[in-house]
């Protein structure tokens, strides 16, 4: 084997054994599980039978739901899914530094910060659609180079690349921008090679008729192009372009990429090494998707937005440091890219090992917290809340409503309202809008009391927190137990009165708490037979 070869297998296994020890499974993913086990027993794509389009990933809601029809844990499935992808990946990543880079070392140095980011590492699983998406996006690049160097335009690469990114659009709506910028890219370099109106029908047709038989098939089934998520999350603003900008200044600083990008700019500059057109595609893409990201107001996932155009990041990124190192010595670069990749790697290391828990400001949360549901399940046990509930409520008709939607709707089974509004989209266009001083992106509107009255919602579990068993019966309990139902309440909401407080036994030491509000006879029979601790509070305006 050829020195390339052996790189390439030692970066694609040291890959793969972070992204398993860093593996996770987060409440989200539980979404698109509930929606896939829906379409997999004949239900459709609903939630709980009703036509809302409360998930973003069309293709990883298929994938899910095959894997559900049969037979495997959708856990297992979802691993199975985003670990293949990564792989896909790594090979996509390294044939594209290939046509970026001339010498091994700074491919393989490119290739060791792809895959000992902690970021891209963790969200080689996840339980999402981050690394299918990442992946396509990665090919679609690399294919784009060999194009630009002169690769034969057959059909079946240009149909290849077509697909690619419609399936990346499928996978989130999002890379709509990186495939139009691609795609367009891709298209001048064929006409700039004088190609036929058939290679150009071949890279553009897949891609419109895939796209286009989507957006029809949404239209007809949900009535919107967008999904009912782009209501309940997107508030553009001032306040969103500062979080948007703060979530990229904090990614930057975790991993200590501004001082390597603005020193190795400056490099070239003083160096007089301009840019290569060649990386034109790159830098295009990243300031766009940098622009995208600023404009949405980030994200509260550990800096899972900037997981797609990694890659070319740190292909930037590495070109910035060799480049310059260049006109000073023949030894300069690998001593340059061998140091840089010591401090960016360490710092990788510093941040998955010191971020473990939320911002003061609460807009990020950290991997570790995602991964225990906030340490409700330090264990990795996701369907120890949903099970109770099941266990208690069995069949009977009872709807509840959460903030976190994923794990406990689908191991309970019963009807959920989303009280954050991305499955309910009564809630995403007429709930409670956020003050524009809560900054939280994703969370930006709220169920209103008299929306969950509407809907007949029985037990609002909210955020669910446990108390010990008997807690209810303790002195001072009603006062926090009527500032829990308060903390439910929008802020904006002046309703006060009589509210009723229940626990549910989880195990000797734990108790689910949760408001009853609208009667069910199930529910009294669990707390007439003493099962279920209840008590009476008043709620006052906050």
């Amino acid at each position: 084997m050829s020195r390339r070869t052996i790189v390439a297998i030692g970066l694609g296994l040291i890959g793969l054994a972070l992204a398993w020890h860093n593996r996770f499974i987060q409440d989200d993913a539980f979404i698109s599980f509930q929606y896939a086990r829906q379409l997999a027993e004949g239900q459709g794509l609903t939630w709980f039978g009703t036509r809302v389009e409360g998930y973003s990933n069309f293709a990883w809601v298929l994938w899910i739901a095959a894997g559900i029809k049969a037979g495997i844990d959708p856990i297992v499935w979802a691993h199975v899914g985003s670990l293949t992808c990564f792989i896909a990946l790594i090979f996509a990543f390294w044939r594209l530094s290939g046509r970026v880079f001339d010498t091994l070392w700074p491919r393989a140095v490119a290739g060791l910060l792809l895959v000992t980011n902690f970021t891209v590492s963790a969200y080689a699983t996840g339980g999402l659609e981050t690394m299918l998406q990442t992946a396509l996006l990665c090919v679609a690049t690399w294919q784009l180079y060999e194009l630009r160097a002169g690769a034969p335009h057959t059909a079946v690469r240009l149909v290849g690349v077509s697909v690619a990114l419609a399936v990346a659009v499928l996978a989130h709506p999002d890379s709509a921008l990186p495939a139009a910028i691609i795609g367009t890219w891709s298209l001048v370099e064929l006409r700039r090679r004088r190609a036929g109106y058939g290679a150009c029908l071949a890279g553009l047709g897949p891609f419109v008729l895939l796209i286009g038989a989507w957006v029809a098939w949404k239209v007809a089934y949900y009535g919107d192009v967008l999904p009912n998520t782009y209501y309940a999350k997107v508030g553009f603003g001032w306040p969103a372009l500062a979080n948007g900008g703060l979530y990229l200044v904090r990614f930057a600083t975790a991993y200590l990429i501004w001082p390597f990008l603005l020193g190795g700019a400056f490099a070239c500059f003083v160096r007089r090494c301009p840019v290569r057109r060649d990386m034109g595609p790159i830098l295009f893409l990243l300031a766009s998707w940098c622009a995208y990201v600023i404009a949405v107001g980030g994200d509260f996932m550990e800096f899972r937005f900037l997981v797609p155009v990694t890659p070319h990041l740190f292909l930037l990124l590495v070109y910035l440091i060799e480049k310059p190192c260049r006109t000073v010595a023949p030894i300069a670069p690998p001593a340059v890219l061998a140091a840089s990749c010591v401090v960016l790697t360490a710092a990788s290391y510093w941040h998955a090992t010191h971020f473990t828990d939320i911002t003061p400001d609460r807009t990020l949360d950290s991997i570790p917290q995602l991964s225990t549901f906030y340490t409700l399940c330090p264990d990795g046990d996701w369907g120890r809340l949903g099970r109770a509930l099941r266990r208690d409520l069995g069949d009977a008709d009872v709807t509840i409503a959460c903030t976190g939607v994923g794990a406990i709707p689908y191991y309970s089974r019963l009807k959920t309202v989303d009280l954050l509004g991305l499955n309910d989209s009564d809630v995403a266009r007429h709930g409670w809008r956020a003050h524009p001083d809560y900054r939280r992106p994703g969370h930006q509107v709220f169920a209103t009391l008299q929306q969950l009255r509407d809907k007949r919602v029985h037990l609002v579990v909210g955020y669910p927190p446990l108390v010990p068993p008997g807690e209810l019966k303790r002195a001072g309990a009603r006062q926090w137990a009527a500032q829990f139902v308060r903390q439910i309440v929008h802020p904006d909401d002046k309703w006060s009165g009589r509210a009723t407080v229940v626990a549910m036994p989880l195990d000797e030491r734990h108790a689910h708490l949760m408001w009853y509000l609208t009667p069910h006879p199930r529910i009294d029979q669990l707390i007439a037979s003493g099962r279920w601790d209840s008590l009476s509070v008043f709620v006052t305006p906050p």
